[in-house]
């Protein structure tokens, strides 16, 4: 394995590499420390933000399978509201939402209540504040509206935003004290190229 990482190594172009030190010593620090924050935003998505995401879109959706259950039992009435539901029967037909674009949350909640829960014609808008659900039940449309916040997942941004700010922190940090600590060796370095060339130096103190 080593002998093939030098060969793959040995292939590439010598420009692709930085020539300065101090150049390479900061590469050695971002390049490790942008991957693995890459990773852990992208695990946090695949994991945690899309099974919070669906968790909140299937409690959402059991809510709404009691409330289409409890119309079809006329145990309430046809307008009104129902846990943080408010809905009313209509008679038009559903709308036209061919150039209707979902945020990926939205996405999940539409998915979850056509094969899950068996509703096949689900529209839904985005309302800003609030989202605009319409279910075909039988002959009738259902219109619920509920506030877009039960689907957002907040944490998502906070955490990006969040992993953003200690990156940069971070780095400039060690960016600055790597540089205090290159500099030692690069003057160092010139001094000993200055002397074997037998230029004149100047009074050099190591540091």
């Amino acid at each position: 394995e080593t002998k093939a990482m030098s060969s793959i190594l040995s292939s590439l172009p010598k420009n692709l590499f930085p020539k300065s030190l101090l150049t390479r010593f900061m590469l050695i620090i971002i390049v490790p420390v942008l991957i693995s924050q890459l990773l852990a935003v992208y695990l946090f998505y695949k994991r945690h933000w899309y099974n919070v995401s669906q968790n909140t879109s299937y409690l959402i959706a059991t809510e709404i399978s009691e409330l289409i259950n409890n119309l079809s039992n006329k145990k309430i009435p046809k307008q009104g509201n129902y846990l943080n539901l408010e809905y009313s029967i209509i008679s038009s037909k559903l709308p036209d939402s061919s150039g209707e674009k979902y945020v990926e949350e939205l996405e999940i909640f539409k998915k979850l209540l056509q094969e899950e829960l068996g509703y096949k014609e689900v529209i839904i808008f985005d309302q800003g504040r609030n989202v605009h659900l319409y279910l075909k039940i039988k002959s009738e449309t259902l219109l619920i509206k509920l506030p877009y916040k039960a689907l957002l997942n907040p944490t998502t941004g906070i955490f990006v935003l969040w992993i953003i700010f200690l990156t940069i922190l971070l780095l400039s940090v060690s960016l600055i004290f790597s540089k205090n600590q290159i500099k030692s060796i690069i003057e160092l370095t010139d001094t000993a190229e200055r002397y074997g060339k037998k230029e004149k130096t100047d009074n050099y103190k190591p540091s």
